[in-house]
């Protein structure tokens, strides 16, 4: 049976993102009027049409690469200080007891012994986690290897549980419910890379490996971070595949779910890698490179993604299968079928899209900078921050709205 698309799904989608940036064009337009309130805002935007009036355009993107891996960078920094914090380890095992708790329990997982078992495995951990104090005072590498047990054992075993979880929440009879157990899960998923960061961190010390560390941290906090994000918009773009397509039904296998949030993690820290690297370049095209390089990178990664999470299911498909999908068709290329693998598979473009889209705002704005500088005659662009705002947010969300028309229409 061929597949049945509603193009009026993804209208109503746009027209909802368009009435939401018009209602941001709003606001900025009557802030303008209040140019004294909320001055930590307006300072902000200044300082960005600033950078942006006054940057050539030449310069803009690599400008923009930079920025944004300055404040990654700033970012990641304050999530791994909070990680690897006593309160953060607190919070951290705290955290994970109560999943263990909680989720062994309706999950009906727990380990099995030979003479017992223990649907909390979190007093183990507890108990390892105080023998490292007694471990440091005995040998140095003594706590070495305590920590690698101690933080590996708990990411094999909270993966497990978590795992298990999934699988339970997806085999939920009504979509609805699977869905709603998936947002509650969806937190937790950033606690992965806490159990990670202490253990480097303990290695780095010993072996001196400060210097490589930090930046292995920072990929493992963007990691963690694109994770925890990742898990929300696999789920969103499952639910919106099925509004789509609405013959085509919510996939229930955790293999494909657990592959696509695994795989945007990877694709997350490899655009962050690649416009690090780009960034130091002097070239012109430098980061326009580093940009079609993510394009390619985000194309690869979304096909293993969907390549993986269906192989070995009554749902695997091939090479030619899988390039199908990413193109919008069926399986054997001959309809378009815009379902839940289609959507869920395309998250892995979701940051290099957003590289474009700032850079396409920068260049945007500057030409709407100049231009109303020129009919104004005004001197400086800057001395209107949430005007500039208001006109670009305004004209963005025109653009949506148009589209979105157009696929109301059919």
């Amino acid at each position: 049976m061929k597949p049945e698309t509603e193009w009026h799904v993804i209208g109503d989608a746009l027209s909802l993102l368009g009435g939401f940036l018009g209602a941001i064009a709003a606001t900025f337009a009557l802030a303008a009027f209040y140019p004294e309130r909320e001055e930590r805002l307006r300072g902000w935007l200044k300082r960005a049409w600033q950078l942006v009036h006054r940057t050539p355009l030449r310069d803009l993107p690599r400008t923009l690469a930079i920025r944004f891996i300055t404040a990654h960078d700033a970012l990641a920094l304050r999530v791994e200080k909070a990680l690897v914090s006593k309160i953060g380890v607190v919070l951290l095992f705290a955290g994970s007891i109560a999943v263990f708790l909680f989720g062994s329990r309706w999950a009906g997982w727990f380990w099995h012994f030979r003479y017992f078992s223990v649907r909390s495995p979190g007093l183990i951990f507890i108990c390892l986690y105080l023998f490292r104090f007694v471990a440091v005072r005995i040998s140095p590498l003594l706590r070495i290897v305590t920590d690698a047990v101690l933080y590996v054992g708990v990411f094999f075993m909270f993966f497990g549980l978590y795992y298990r979880m999934i699988e339970k929440s997806l085999t939920l009879p009504n979509p609805v419910h699977a869905l709603t157990a998936l947002v509650i899960l969806s937190p937790a998923a950033m606690y992965l890379p806490g159990f990670a960061l202490p253990a480097m961190d303990s290695l780095a010390k010993w072996f001196k490996w400060k210097e490589t560390s930090d930046e292995v941290d920072r990929m493992l906090v963007t990691g963690g971070l694109a994770l925890g994000v990742s898990f929300s918009l696999t789920m969103a773009a499952l639910m919106f595949g099925t509004m789509v397509s609405p013959s085509e039904v919510l996939p229930r296998g955790a293999h494909l779910f657990l592959s696509n949030v695994i795989f945007d993690a990877l694709t997350f820290a490899a655009t962050v890698v690649i416009l690090r690297r780009a960034q130091g370049s002097s070239r012109a095209l430098a980061i326009l490179a580093a940009v079609l390089m993510g394009l390619l990178v985000a194309a690869l990664f979304a096909c293993a993604s969907l390549w993986l999470g269906v192989l070995g299911s009554n749902d695997a498909l091939s090479v030619v299968g899988v390039a199908c999908t990413l193109l919008g068709r069926d399986p054997s290329c001959r309809s378009v079928q815009l379902g839940p693998f289609f959507w869920a598979m395309h998250t892995s473009f979701l940051p290099t899209a957003t590289c474009l889209l700032l850079l396409a705002l920068a260049v945007g704005g500057r030409s709407l900078s100049l231009t109303v500088e020129r009919v104004l005659q005004k001197a400086k662009a800057e001395t209107h921050p949430y005007g500039y705002s208001a006109l670009l947010v305004g004209v963005v969300a025109g653009w949506v709205l148009a589209i979105a028309e157009v696929f109301k229409r059919m």
